[in-house]
């Protein structure tokens, strides 16, 4: 059981050492199921929370550090890369339930924000690419100095993907470049940005609602 308890302990860590984020999101939790009534939604805000202080104690770690994106491979930035991931799909299917159980206003920006993210993420598609009109000229980032630094992206292209850009932020968090067809812009996303509004809006909008 060394994996097992190895794991228990890194989550363990993150509770001890973000006590306070837990404890946001455990309440919060309680009180998104009275909105909704959707029971599954406590234990699933509940994982959000140990997931998001276990990754903000590694993000802790990762600035300290002042570490960027590595030249080499590093298999630890690869693994917080993909649970930073997880987080994302797992925040987003819990402001889909909030989203449609039309009781929480604000919640359909951070909602968008997190589309925004997770479509190139798990569907290798720009979100909402029914809104372009033409095909979308994208250059890689990092730039590779050759010919493969431009891409054309056509919505139309039933085998059209995306690859995904990514970066370390300065708060050691994982960091998306994403397409806002909706407002033609490209934009970085931060994880724990995320991860703040949405805490921030679930503890807004659920403590105007027990009111």
């Amino acid at each position: 059981m060394q994996v097992a308890q190895a794991l228990l302990s890194a989550f363990a860590l993150g509770w001890q050492q973000h006590p306070e984020i837990a404890y946001r999101w455990r309440d919060a939790s309680v009180r998104a199921m009275r909105l909704t009534g959707c029971t599954s939604l406590v234990m699933a805000i509940q994982d959000m929370g140990w997931l998001d202080a276990m990754l903000r104690s590694i993000e802790d770690e990762f600035a300290a550090a002042t570490r960027s994106e590595p030249e080499e491979i590093d298999l630890s930035v690869n693994f917080f890369r993909y649970m930073s991931e997880l987080w994302v799909s797992a925040a987003y299917g819990a402001c889909r339930v909030l989203k449609n159980a039309g009781q929480v206003d604000d919640i359909c920006k951070v909602e968008r924000r997190l589309k925004l993210v997770r479509v190139p993420l798990f569907k290798y598609e720009i979100a909402e690419d029914r809104r372009l009109d033409a095909p979308l000229t994208l250059m890689a980032t990092p730039p590779n100095h050759d010919s493969s630094d431009v891409s054309l992206y056509d919505p139309k292209d039933p085998h059209r993907s995306i690859i995904q850009a990514r970066a370390m932020a300065q708060d050691g968090s994982m960091s998306w470049n994403v397409v806002d067809v909706k407002e033609r812009e490209s934009l970085w996303v931060c994880r724990r940005e995320l991860s703040d509004e949405l805490l921030a809006v679930l503890e807004a909008e659920t403590s105007e609602a027990m009111r």
